[in-house]
């Protein structure tokens, strides 16, 4: 496990709700803060450096792949008893938000953020 500093998101988010539960967000950073969070992006590897586009590309397809995949597995959920359950808790409490951020933006439980690599 590489030890890395804590990740802060500083901007606003982009954030979709999940229909079962609205307060439900499955979320992402802004894409400055992603660009910040991932420098080595910045360089396509062969020397020369990305150009805006190619990082506005890489962004929105790593949103794009986050959101269905979050989407994928809270429809899973959503066909379980207590899937539904959560669901129907959450709904109960409207100003209780949730929301779900991929992994390499959350911050471990004693503030720092490490990455792992299985």
């Amino acid at each position: 496990m590489a030890r890395i500093d804590p990740v802060f998101i500083t901007r606003k988010i982009e954030a979709v709700p999940f229909p079962s539960a609205p307060n439900v967000v499955v979320s992402f950073p802004h894409r400055e803060d992603w660009w910040n969070r991932y420098p080595a992006l910045h360089s396509a590897g062969n020397g020369r450096k990305r150009t805006i586009d190619d990082l506005q590309l890489l962004y929105q397809n790593q949103k794009r792949d986050h959101q269905m995949s979050v989407f994928r597995r809270l429809g899973h959920l959503r066909h379980w008893a207590t899937g539904r359950a959560v669901f129907a808790e959450l709904r109960a409490r409207p100003s209780y938000p949730v929301y779900i951020f991929p992994y390499a933006f959350l911050p471990s439980i004693d503030g720092t953020a490490e990455t792992r690599w299985v």
